[in-house]
């Protein structure tokens, strides 16, 4: 979690003001709020349902695994694909 000049909370330095990162807002939230929030849960949590049938992730065999232990990096993804897919390069 990164708190951002304006106040704004990120959930990495390296995504600072890109809105789908933006979790929440410390003038407004407590940090506790913030983190508990079902943005941040969505975001930090790989959640099993999203995995499109079609992605690689999906037919993998680690993939409960990846998804307890929150293996997945936004940056990569985003420097990989361009895009908030869900896959990890």
């Amino acid at each position: 979690m990164f708190i951002l000049p304006d106040g704004k909370v990120s959930i990495c330095e390296q995504l600072y003001w890109l809105n789908d990162f933006i979790i929440g807002d410390v003038k407004y939230q407590s940090i506790q709020e913030i983190w508990s929030s079902e943005k941040a849960t969505n975001l930090y949590d790989n959640v099993i349902s999203l995995y499109k049938k079609s992605e690689i992730c999906s037919r993998c065999s680690s993939l409960q695994w990846c998804a307890k232990n929150k293996r997945k990096c936004w940056v990569k993804i985003l420097k990989a694909y361009n895009t908030m897919s869900i896959n990890h390069p």
